[in-house]
């Protein structure tokens, strides 16, 4: 039940980045089906790059982080942002993120939202 409330709130979290980033934009969005198609596509890109990919990135680049007192995880969370919407290109049912800011802007807007929503969604589980 926890995946499914993670993976809702993270295709909130990217619908609402969608609709306020220019840079970020469905590849295909005839009908309601194909864009929740796309938007469950690219969340579970990107779950699955922050489970398997960030954990390993964050280690290699530790010094940096402390170096910039955490700050370089803005980075590291645009380049999974940037990467999860190349998987979802690659099949076919994507969406497109063009550039690092666009990506950066919509790494914090996803997980800001997808927190919220999931923080809310958690609480009526309890």
């Amino acid at each position: 039940m926890k995946f499914m409330i993670k993976l809702i709130s993270t295709m909130a979290g990217v619908w609402v980045t969608t609709l306020l980033i220019s840079g970020i934009r469905l590849t295909d969005d005839s009908t309601w089906q194909i864009t929740l198609l796309t938007l469950a596509v690219f969340s579970l890109a990107l779950i699955v790059v922050n489970k398997l990919v960030r954990p390993v990135l964050k280690l290699l680049s530790l010094p940096l982080l402390v170096l910039t007192l955490g700050l370089f995880s803005f980075i590291l969370n645009a380049l999974m942002f940037m990467l999860a919407g190349w998987i979802s290109v690659q099949t076919h049912t994507g969406i497109m993120v063009d550039s690092f800011w666009a990506a950066l802007l919509g790494a914090l807007i996803t997980s800001v939202i997808a927190s919220l929503i999931s923080n809310l969604l958690d609480s009526k589980e309890d």
